[in-house]
């Protein structure tokens, strides 16, 4: 199953720099502290990759970074665990948390997560992006990153057809095999 991770750059080049997305020991953006924690020893993903781009342009403006990263990975379905974090923050339901299951997590909240890390291989695939805190931008790539992030939860014809041409536009995938060869 195809699904992505969005981030800062920085965190972005960590990733590829320790050729793993990582479950464990890493400081998080959305840690303890803050309104929706999200729990150590998970990944978490999502099967959207407008949703992953809002993650990544989120990070990036909260830690000041110009630039995001989206990575695409190939995952078996068996091995996805339901996002009980976005499950309790996204659906209002009466229903136990924990008695989600992954279809619900991925058909409601459009993520799912894994409990280790997940390694770089070849058909791990990249990209970078601009983030709306890159204002030194001198193309419109930021300004599109802003109205896709904008638009993202519309289900019209325009917005539909503005993601696909941003997509097919701007979002160059690199495999990680490119890089190492160059």
């Amino acid at each position: 199953m195809k699904l992505y991770h969005g981030t800062s750059k920085e965190r972005g080049l960590k990733i590829l720099n320790d050729k793993a997305i990582k479950c464990d020991n890493i400081n998080r953006v959305y840690n303890k502290e803050g309104l929706v924690p999200t729990e150590d020893g998970f990944v978490y993903l999502t099967n959207n990759k407008v949703l992953a781009l809002y993650y990544a342009n989120k990070t990036a403006v909260f830690e000041n970074d110009e630039k995001l990263m989206l990575f695409c990975v190939d995952i078996n379905k068996e091995i996805l665990l339901p996002d009980f974090d976005e499950i309790k923050y996204t659906i209002k339901t009466t229903k136990e948390i924990s008695s989600h299951t992954l279809d619900e997590s991925l058909e409601f909240t459009q993520s799912a997560r894994v409990n280790f890390d997940i390694n770089v291989d070849e058909n791990f695939k990249f990209t970078e992006l601009s983030s709306a805190k890159d204002y030194r931008n001198t193309t419109d790539q930021r300004k599109k990153v802003i109205e896709v992030v904008s638009i993202r939860n519309e289900n019209n014809p325009y917005a539909l057809k503005y993601i696909e041409d941003f997509f097919s536009e701007e979002v160059k995938w690199n495999k990680i095999k490119e890089i190492v060869n160059e």
